[in-house]
């Protein structure tokens, strides 16, 4: 029923924006500039895919305390994290696996070699500058992973310095700088530190409750320097570390993540530019519980991309390399559990045209990787513009994504639950059609269709439970966005209906719910603004088969400028104290309030 209510609510609040006069507020976020769907500079309106753009701007107006906050609002993804800040965090993208999302920090792959999965504790909001969401197969252009969709994530460039002081429930307590030059060459810089005491991950469902809190803390720093190198070229170099601690109910974990990649980009003649980069990851994760273990994942990585101008079109193309190494240690013992690397060499093309009012993108690739061989696949995108504020498009991609270094190698527990050095990749095929309509310069919505089905995914159910391609899964589902701005009143509405299903036994996919609807509506207020976030998610089914209801949440965001320099924020999450669960046996927040004080120079 509730479910009912707010879809009839965005219908009228629709109707309401369409008939309503023209505003001073600036149009909202589809003429976002977006360059991960294409790697070419090209707004949201322009795309042909279903893509979302998360500026810094947006970040501060809604004040969310970390990645998990940001992003479980989005349009086709959701979200579980085991207990609070300190437990495991998986995202979910158009129903599809956690680890079949690509996730890219500043251009360089992030997931874990021996996962295969990104860790999201790892990067906290003081880090980012914008992030850019595409949902649908990408792996034509970027390779491995890229099932659901690719999440890029671009950290801070600050212009001027700043400073800003949190405070709030759980004993939560951070403090971040930044600093930021101007002119033809730029520095940049940004750190901070933040600590909360937490509270218990799990309850007495859980499998190992125990009744203490869970706290983390993590020191993150990023940093970077841009410059011109003469009129046609320019050298862009970033790189970011986060280091931090975890509890859990029977142990505690020690993560450190980072990155670094430079770019060179060059203007050659009016219609050829190229660009060439050069990346690396590292993570750690040291964990103790009943044992000690050791992670380690090295990944390097080298991309020459070339945009060449032919005719009425655009042809990007280019060569990748990416090489991964990983180690698994059992630190009680000191012996080596397993030491492996996988490589993989790539060379991919993309051509855009705009035929008219017709547009095309057709996009391959050939991957050959070390441990399994070459795989092909392809994109095919075809779009029209009916009316100057109506776009259409139809899109059929493959993907793919490699067996981890675990999913190949691991010996696993006791003879059980081992690698397997035969795995395939497990593959998919996405159809899709979606449409933008432009209400007037103050409203838009964007509805998409999608189905996907993904063959050969790799389930621990052979001989000792060992690795092995068996399962297969679909996915269909549409996406609704809406967005309006009424005056001083800014409504933003996102939609996901889906379905998830194991089609080897025909059963839901876990921690996924068939619905979702999140909006947020905001007042601007002059010096500051006040908005609500509301949260409704339709019931799950968890692993073991325990059915997980749905749920409301209700979240305030409140920011008022003091003078010229300061700010004062404040976020109250969960207002209501709704007591829900993501994953069955682990707890979730209570209500919680923070605030910040900002500064600027």
């Amino acid at each position: 029923m509730k479910f009912r209510i707010a879809v009839t609510g965005m219908a009228l609040v629709a109707h309401a924006g369409a008939v309503i006069a023209r505003s001073d507020t600036p149009p909202l976020g589809s003429n976002n500039v977006v360059v991960t769907a294409t790697r070419t500079a090209r707004t949201a309106d322009q795309s042909l895919a279903a893509v979302d753009v998360i500026t810094r701007e947006d970040i501060e107006r809604r004040q969310p305390q970390d990645l998990v906050d940001l992003l479980r609002t989005q349009a086709g993804i959701d979200l579980t994290r085991a207990g609070g800040p300190s437990g495991n965090v998986s995202l979910f993208m158009r129903g599809t696996n956690s680890n079949h999302v690509l996730v890219l920090v500043d251009g360089v792959r992030v997931a874990s070699a021996t996962t295969g999965a990104f860790e999201w504790r790892s990067l906290p909001i003081a880090q980012i500058e914008r992030v850019e969401i595409v949902r649908g197969p990408r792996a034509s252009l970027y390779g491995s992973d890229a099932i659901g969709g690719v999440i890029q994530i671009f950290t801070r460039r600050p212009e001027g310095a700043e400073a800003a002081l949190t405070a709030g429930s759980h004993r939560t307590g951070e403090i971040q700088a930044a600093w930021g030059s101007t002119g033809s060459t730029r520095m940049f810089v940004t750190g901070n530190q933040r600590a909360t005491q937490g509270f218990s991950a799990q309850n007495e469902r859980g499998f190992a409750f125990d009744p203490d809190n869970d706290a983390m803390r993590q020191q993150s720093v990023s940093a970077g320097v841009e410059s011109a190198l003469g009129r046609e070229a320019r050298l862009e170099v970033r790189g970011w570390q986060s280091r931090g601690h975890a509890d859990f109910d029977i142990g505690r974990s020690h993560l450190v993540n980072g990155g670094v990649n430079a770019r060179l980009t060059q203007t050659v003649s009016p219609s050829w530019s190229h660009t060439l980069s050069v990346g690396a990851a590292d993570d750690e994760l040291d964990s103790v519980s009943v044992g000690a273990s050791r992670f380690q994942t090295r990944r390097r990585m080298a991309d020459w991309q070339n945009d060449i101008v032919l005719g009425a079109g655009l042809l990007t193309a280019g060569l990748s390399y990416v090489g991964d190494a990983g180690q698994n240690i059992n630190v009680t013992s000191g012996a080596t559990i397993y030491d492996r690397n996988q490589s993989d060499r790539a060379a991919f093309a993309l051509w855009q045209a705009e035929l008219g009012a017709q547009d095309l993108q057709i996009a391959g690739r050939h991957d050959d990787y070390s441990s399994f061989g070459g795989h092909n696949t392809g994109n095919l995108a075809l779009g029209r513009t009916f009316t100057p504020d109506t776009r259409g498009w139809i899109s059929y991609g493959t993907a793919f994504r490699a067996p981890s270094l675990n999913d190949l190698y691991s010996p696993g527990s006791g003879g059980l639950f081992a690698g397997n050095p035969g795995l395939h990749p497990e593959r998919s095929r996405t159809a899709e059609i979606g449409l933008r309509q432009r209400f007037s310069p103050d409203q838009h919505m964007m509805l998409a269709l999608f189905s996907t089905r993904i063959d050969d995914l790799i389930a621990f159910e052979g001989a000792g439970f060992q690795a092995i391609n068996v399962d297969k899964s679909s996915v269909r589902g549409a996406e609704i966005e809406h967005a309006v701005v009424l005056g001083q009143w800014q409504v933003t509405n996102a939609l996901t209906l889906q379905r998830a299903r194991n089609e080897t036994t025909d059963k839901p996919l876990v921690l996924r719910p068939d619905k979702k609807l999140s909006t947020f509506i905001e007042r601007n207020l002059g010096a500051g603004s006040v908005g609500a976030e509301i949260i409704l998610s339709s019931d799950r089914r968890d692993v073991g088969g325990a059915e997980l209801p749905g749920y409301g949440l209700v979240n305030l965001a409140a920011r008022h400028s003091l003078n010229r320099m300061l700010t004062l924020e404040g976020r109250l999450e969960n207002l209501f104290d709704k007591k829900y669960q993501l994953i069955d046996g682990f707890n979730t927040p209570d209500r919680s309030i923070y605030l910040t004080l900002r500064y600027r120079l």
